[in-house]
């Protein structure tokens, strides 16, 4: 899965890690550009303080790219949210990330 990553996406090495609050600005630009009403830093700040959601961030170099937001009750998880930017973004990206 890394392999196609890296090669979706070009030089660096992309990684899926769990997110911190440090990350909530960036995750709350990505979620902002993707849809309608988007969740803003305090919302990411909030959900990373859950003991049941977990944030992942994708990283490429070391720019985040993505995310993915997952909630858990019970024997289950939900998805919440997730984003990636598009390859042609990535590619613009490479020169500051990398």
């Amino acid at each position: 899965m890394m392999a196609w990553l890296s090669e979706w996406f070009g030089r660096g090495t992309p990684a899926v890690e769990a997110a911190t609050v440090r990350d909530a600005p960036r995750l709350a630009q990505l979620h902002g550009a993707s849809f309608h009403r988007g969740w803003g830093e305090g919302e990411f700040e909030a959900m990373l303080a859950e003991r049941n959601t977990l944030v992942h961030r994708l990283r490429l170099g070391h720019k985040i790219i993505g995310f993915a937001v997952s909630r858990m009750g019970a024997d289950e998880a939900e998805i919440l949210s997730s984003r990636s930017i598009p390859a042609s973004a990535a590619a613009a990206c490479r020169a500051i990330c990398c």
